[in-house]
Order: C-alpha cells, then sequence, then structure tokens
C-alpha cells in the first residue's frame, strides 16, 4: 500500500515539476524537453502503480516502457541543450534521438515488436519480450551513457553557473539512482529483503527537483555546502554504524547485557565531535580546498584595515588576502581621481597590460551611483537577460563591460553610499560560481574598504601636499636667494661704474673707450635686472590665470633674426657659429602674439649660446608638420653644449628649477625661462619639448598652428 502511494505521490508530483518548468518559459528549448522528460517519468511511476493496484497490466506495462522511452530519448536531448545559448532543433543530433524515441513508444504501445505482454509471476512482474526488446534497452542504455558522458565533457569545459547547473544534474542523478540500487540491488541481493524493490521510480523527484533548481534558480543554496555536508555525514554515519556494530559484538562476548551496548554508545557520544572535526579537515584537504572559514575570511581581511596607513600598501594586502581566500587568479582596484575618471590604482595576476581606466558616463560608474550595495556578477546578468525584458539593453551593456575587462565579478567600494572605487575580480581557479558565502563576504568587505581606503588616500594626499608645499618653500627661498643675489651682482656694477663716471666727471682720467665701456655695463646691467624682473612678472601672470595672446601677422624667420641681433654680443663673444636654414617656402606669415613668441625665441638662443661650448655651433631650422589631421609650423634650436640628463627633461620646464649640472656651468639664473616659453607656446595651441643627451647638446623644438 505504501509503495503505491509512494509512486502515485512521485507520478504526480513529476508531472507538476514538469508542467511548472514548462510554464515558466515555455518558448525556451531546455524546458520544453524538461516536460518531456518529467512526463516519461511520471508515466512510468504511474504505469507501475496502476499495474500494483492489478489495473490492466498489459497495458500498464507497455505504458510503462513507453515512459521509459521518452524519458530516455529526453535526457540525451536534455544533455545537448543544457548550456547551450541557442538551440537548433533541427540539427540531426537532435532529430534522430526525438525520431526514435517516437519511432519505439509507437512500436511499444500498438505491436508486439519490443514486448509481446506482462504478467505478474511470483509477484514479480515479468515481460514477454519482442524481436526489438534488446535493439530497445541497448538504445536506451546508449541514451543513458551519452547523457553522462555530454554532461561529463560539458562540466570539463564550463565554468561559472553553467558548471553550477551541471553539478546539481549530477547530484539528481545520484539522488535518482542511489537509493534505486540500494532498494533494486543491495536490499534484495545482500539482505533478502524484496519489499522495496518497486520504490525506484519514486526516487526519480530527486531527479527532477534537481534538474528544476539548475533550470530555474541562480543562486538559493551553495551546491558545494550541500555535497560537503553531505559526503561528511554520510561518512559520520557509517563509521559511527561500523564502530557500534563492532564494540557491540567485541563486549558481548566480554562483558554481555546492557554493557555491551552502553559502554560503546558512550565511546561514539565521547568521540563524536572530535571525530567530525578531524573528518571536516580531511574532506576540505582534499576534495574542498576553496573552503574557507566565513569569520576567518572576515576578520583577516577587515584587520587589514587597521594596521597599515601607506595606500599602496593597504590595497596590495588586502588583495593579496582576498584573492587567497576566494580562490580568483586575479583581481584589481580602481579608485576615483578628481578628473571624474576612475584609474586603476592596483592589480594582482593582470599580467604586463594597462590598468583600467573607467570615465564617469561608462555603464559599470553609473549602475554603481544609481545602485550602490549591489554587486554585479557577469554569470548572473546574462540568468537575468531573458527574465527582465525590460532591462535587456542594460544588462547586456554591463555584461559586456565586464567581458571587456575580463573580470566575473565588480563589488562597488563606497563611503556614505557613494562610490569611490571598484574592486574587480576574475573567475574563480574552479570555475564555479561565487557562493553566496563569498557575495556576502565580499558585501561586508567593500562597505568596510570604503572608508579605510579613504582615509588612507587622504592621508597619502596630505603627505603629498605637505612634501610640494615643503618644495615649493624650498624653491621659493632657492628663488629669493638667486633673485637677491643676482640684482645685488648687477646693482653692485651699475653702482661702481656711476661713480667711476661721476669721479672722471671732475678729475677727466679715464679715456674715452674706458668711458663707453663703463656705459655699456651699465646698460647691459640694467637690461639683465629688467628682463629678470619681466621673468617674475610673466611667471605670476601665468600663475594667476591672467595671459592671453593678441595675434598678429608675422613671419618666424624674422623674429629670429631680430633676437640673433640682440644677442649679437654673445655669440660674438663665445665664437658661435650661428646657422639660420631658411626655406622660401616657409617664409610665409602665421597669426601669433608677437611680443610672446619673441621672448620664447629669446629664451632658446640665449640659452643656446649661454650653455653651449666655446666655437660651438647653433642651428635653427624649420620645417611643416601635421599632428591629428591638424598643420603646425615646427621650429627646432640645436645647439652643441652640456645637454640635459633624462631625469630632468621634463623638470626643466617646471617653474624655478635648474638642472645642477646648468647650475655649475651658469650660476645666474631664475629658473623661470622654460617655464615662461611652454606656457606662451601652449597658450597658441602648441607644444614645447627637448631631445637632447648628457654631453652631446640639446635641441628643442616648439610647434605653432599654422592656422
Amino acid at each position: 500500500m505504501i509503495t503505491r502511494i509512494f509512486l502515485l505521490f512521485t507520478g504526480f508530483t513529476n508531472l507538476f515539476l514538469g508542467s511548472a518548468v514548462f510554464l515558466y518559459n515555455p518558448r525556451k528549448k531546455i524546458n520544453q524537453i524538461y516536460f518531456f522528460l518529467a512526463f516519461g517519468l511520471a508515466i512510468w511511476g504511474l504505469s507501475l502503480a496502476a499495474i500494483l493496484i492489478s489495473w490492466n497490466i498489459d497495458l500498464f506495462s507497455r505504458a510503462g516502457f513507453a515512459g521509459a522511452a521518452i524519458l530516455v530519448s529526453a535526457l540525451l536531448l536534455f544533455s545537448f541543450c543544457i548550456n547551450e545559448p541557442e538551440v537548433k532543433i533541427s540539427e540531426i543530433k537532435f532529430i534522430i534521438p526525438a525520431l526514435l524515441g517516437f519511432i519505439f513508444v509507437i512500436l511499444i504501445l500498438i505491436t508486439e515488436l519490443v514486448i509481446k505482454g506482462s504478467t505478474f509471476v511470483n509477484h514479480a512482474l515479468e515481460s514477454v519480450p519482442g524481436p526489438l526488446y534488446f535493439p530497445f534497452l541497448l538504445y536506451a542504455v546508449f541514451c543513458v551513457l551519452g547523457s553522462v558522458y555530454l554532461l561529463f565533457q560539458k562540466f570539463r569545459k564550463s565554468a561559472g553557473m553553467a558548471r553550477e547547473q551541471i553539478k546539481y544534474v549530477f547530484l539528481g542523478f545520484a539522488l535518482f539512482a542511489v537509493p534505486a540500487i540500494v532498494t533494486n540491488g543491495v536490499l534484495p541481493g545482500v539482505f533478502g529483503v524484496s519489499e522495496f524493490n518497486k520504490l525506484g521510480p519514486s526516487f526519480s523527484v530527486f531527479l527532477l527537483g534537481a534538474i528544476a533548481y539548475a533550470i530555474l534558480e541562480y543562486r538559493l543554496m551553495d551546491i558545494n555546502f550541500v555535497l560537503r555536508q553531505g559526503t561528511l555525514f554520510t561518512l559520520i554515519f557509517a563509521v559511527i554504524i561500523f564502530i557500534f556494530v563492532l564494540a557491540t559484538s567485541l563486549f558481548s562476548k566480554m562483558l554481555g547485557g546492557a554493557p555491551a551496548i552502553i559502554i560503546p554508545a558512550i565511546i561514539i557520544t565521547l568521540g563524536f565531535i572530535p571525530f567530525k572535526n578531524f573528518l571536516e579537515k580531511i574532506i576540505d584537504k582534499f576534495f574542498f580546498r576553496s573552503r574557507y572559514d566565513f569569520r576567518t575570511a572576515m576578520y583577516d581581511i577587515t584587520k587589514t584595515f587597521s594596521k597599515i596607513e601607506d595606500l599602496d600598501k593597504l590595497l596590495e594586502e588586502f588583495l593579496k588576502k582576498l584573492v587567497s581566500y576566494l580562490k580568483v587568479p586575479k583581481a584589481e582596484i580602481v579608485l576615483l581621481l578628481e578628473k571624474d575618471h576612475f584609474i586603476s590604482r592596483l592589480s594582482i595576476g593582470v599580467g604586463e597590460r594597462n590598468g583600467i581606466v573607467l570615465p564617469k558616463n561608462n555603464a559599470l560608474v553609473q549602475h554603481f551611483e544609481k545602485h550602490p550595495d549591489e554587486i554585479l556578477e557577469r554569470d548572473y546578468l546574462a540568468y537575468l537577460v531573458p527574465k527582465e525584458e525590460h532591462r535587456k539593453e542594460e544588462l547586456l551593456n554591463l555584461h559586456k563591460e565586464l567581458d571587456k575587462l575580463g573580470y566575473a565579478l565588480a563589488v562597488p567600494i563606497t563611503v556614505k553610499r557613494v562610490i569611490i572605487g571598484i574592486l574587480f575580480l576574475g573567475e574563480k581557479i574552479s570555475r564555479d560560481i561565487f557562493s553566496s558565502q563569498d557575495i556576502q563576504l565580499l558585501e561586508i568587505v567593500g562597505k568596510h574598504a570604503g572608508p579605510v581606503i579613504e582615509s588612507a588616500r587622504l592621508f597619502e594626499q596630505t603627505q603629498q601636499l605637505n612634501k610640494e608645499l615643503l618644495t615649493a618653500n624650498q624653491a621659493k627661498s632657492h628663488f629669493i636667494t638667486i633673485v637677491s643675489h643676482q640684482f645685488r651682482t648687477p646693482l653692485s656694477a651699475i653702482r661702481m661704474n656711476a661713480e667711476l663716471l661721476e669721479d672722471n666727471l671732475k678729475k677727466r682720467f679715464l679715456s674715452a673707450v674706458d668711458e663707453t665701456e663703463s656705459v655699456q655695463i651699465i646698460q647691459e646691467r640694467a637690461i639683465f635686472m629688467v628682463n629678470m624682473l619681466e621673468n617674475v612678472f610673466d611667471g605670476m601672470a601665468i600663475d594667476a590665470h591672467k595671459v592671453s595672446v593678441d595675434k598678429k601677422p608675422a613671419v618666424i624667420w624674422e623674429i629670429f633674426d631680430n633676437v640673433k641681433k640682440e644677442i649679437s654680443r654673445e655669440i660674438e663673444k663665445r665664437r658661435i657659429n650661428f646657422i639660420l636654414d631658411k626655406s622660401p617656402e616657409l617664409l610665409q606669415e602665421i597669426d601669433i602674439d608677437i611680443p610672446k613668441i619673441t621672448k620664447v625665441v629669446k629664451i632658446l638662443l640665449e640659452n643656446a649660446a649661454s650653455y653651449n661650448k666655446e666655437g660651438g655651433i647653433i642651428e635653427v631650422k624649420m620645417n611643416k608638420v601635421t599632428d591629428e589631421e591638424k598643420r603646425f609650423i615646427q621650429c627646432s634650436v640645436k645647439d652643441e653644449g652640456i645637454g640635459v640628463p633624462p631625469e630632468d627633461a621634463n623638470k626643466i620646464f617646471e617653474k624655478f628649477y635648474r638642472s645642477p649640472n646648468a647650475m655649475n656651468l651658469v650660476p645666474n639664473g631664475t629658473g623661470l625661462g622654460l617655464f615662461i616659453a611652454k606656457n606662451f607656446v601652449e597658450l597658441h595651441g602648441g607644444k614645447l619639448w627637448v631631445a637632447s643627451q648628457p654631453g652631446q647638446g640639446s635641441t628643442f623644438y616648439f610647434t605653432l598652428p599654422e592656422d
């Protein structure tokens, strides 16, 4: 009676499961095939129940065989379909099993080619095989073994959600096959108990339940946890039974009576917890290596936040521990910069590729700004696409972004629900999906990490600001020292020569040549001081953003000619050969701010003369260039001087900076010339840069738009 109730209950439950999954998404091919799988199992179980009730044995035995034919065909088709994004039923691999299954169903129901009839012999159902009975058995075995093979191959190649789904199918197979083998083989064969051998179809509900879960749900229960706990308690149960039987047998011979039962019970009770802990360690070590203790992991990771102030060290320690616990091969953290970009700050396992740069209009950033508590998982986004049609485009964009970046998971790092960074994690080494425990850990860590990272970043910015202020103060002090010294030197010369001329007016002891020389010294020193003051005022104007350009047509070569005449005394004094390479086709007018470009040329030529070697060469060239479809005139000033060290190639354009080798050669100088020149050129839409090697001279280039 109990067997019949179980079979009837299982049959109707299978029909319900099949209908529910089918109605959930009737257009999906795997849902349609699942319905036939459930229908075949239901017919098989209900037919056996009807036979046990003694209803038309021949009819219902045929129905049971027909259900089995539907079952094995649907199982093979299901194995083809699972984890396939697009399924074409017209393919030959789908047509053949479906067609053979249909043919066998027809042959079983209306002919005697498969079975001729069925009767009860000694309370057991026996079927009389027809000529096609063994081909049918071979077909059924082929379908079952083929399904197992296909599922195993897909499991090996799959990752994430797809891998998890197949795990559930295997779990369903185990829950169906193991009890069926026990009730139909072990109990009758070993123990002689045959009362339960007709319960086999009842266990099919576990198979269908596991498959339904794999189709409909994404993350409701961690299957690794289920398998671990099932393995653990199965082994514990088996060992307890073994110890109890062995100890009872031993103590029965030694003591007999109640002690033979009480003593083993006490031994098992006292040893249960230590044995369970020991067994857990063994199982985790050999079978569940990715498992970790949640509290230990959370404490260990959050402990990192309390002892490190340096931002890079903090992020490195944080990522290392997270990667270790979650068993992922790569991870990366991007942080928000002031310019509304998220820039990669630290990464592990990403190789030599460039770090991530995400603008504020990136789909991931915009999503986290709206949903700062939501973790994005690539597989879960793909799972949601067919279920949430109204968000389909948004979900596909998010999935595409994660796929493009090569990461499986994105975790927002927030401070008071405002996103300051994003943590990216790669696919797990095991290729499993991130478990509920993983997601919970990341949610907690993401919220804890935000304030700590922000504090470390503020601390870093404060240190950098202090360093910059110190540098600025040092530069300021250096500048004041230089200016005061350089003002004192020409002022002393002016005063001395003025006094000399004054005395000469009274005593007339200087020749005309000496008088002229004194006047020239006064004039040169006065010009030097005026130029220095102009540089100081220009630097102040640039800092205050009060510099503008007043463009007028001019020929660049004329500016070079005029400046050459201005500094001719210095060029002649150092016996420098000045080469001006004029190209006739470049003698055209362009719109520039003439005073500012004149100053640029003067700064470059004066530097070329001051830092050149005795008898060296200054060569000026000009040519046309194109950059990003814009036409420019490019000028170059080449010398044979001391050159610029590679580490100073950018620094020399900073305010007040002077290269040590330049200071040794020419002590006078404010460090403002190239800073001013660079800014004046950039105001015109051009660029200024240097190409140099120490001891081999320098070539300074600048460009000006032709239009």
